[in-house]
């Protein structure tokens, strides 16, 4: 909390390039060098994965009637397109031919 300066969680991960909220804000994943920390509000981790590839940028997947999936994390690496969910499951979606950046899925 900023005004009385408490700290209401912390979490540690190597390397962090970038932090993405979930847009109901109920996650966070933590995006680093080679892998992904996912926490919940409160940074409570509920899993972490690397990958042997640098992680190029990552984005929460949004359900097309508007409201929130917050269960998928998609991200891109090199040549890969890829997933991860919360429960600490990953796979690739599909292959790249040149790297992609994901700002929203």
């Amino acid at each position: 909390e900023v005004q009385s300066r408490r700290v209401l969680g912390e979490i540690t991960a190597p390397k962090i390039k970038t932090v993405v909220w979930s847009p109901d804000g109920s996650k966070v994943a933590i995006v680093c060098k080679y892998g992904i920390v996912m926490a919940d509000r409160s940074l409570e981790q509920l899993c972490s994965i690397s990958d042997n590839v640098r992680i190029k940028s990552g984005a929460w997947d949004v359900s097309p009637t508007g409201g929130t999936a917050s269960e998928l994390f998609v991200y891109t690496t090199l040549h890969h397109v890829k997933y991860c969910l919360p429960s600490g499951d990953t796979g690739t979606i599909r292959t790249l031919d040149q790297p992609l950046y994901a700002q929203r899925i």
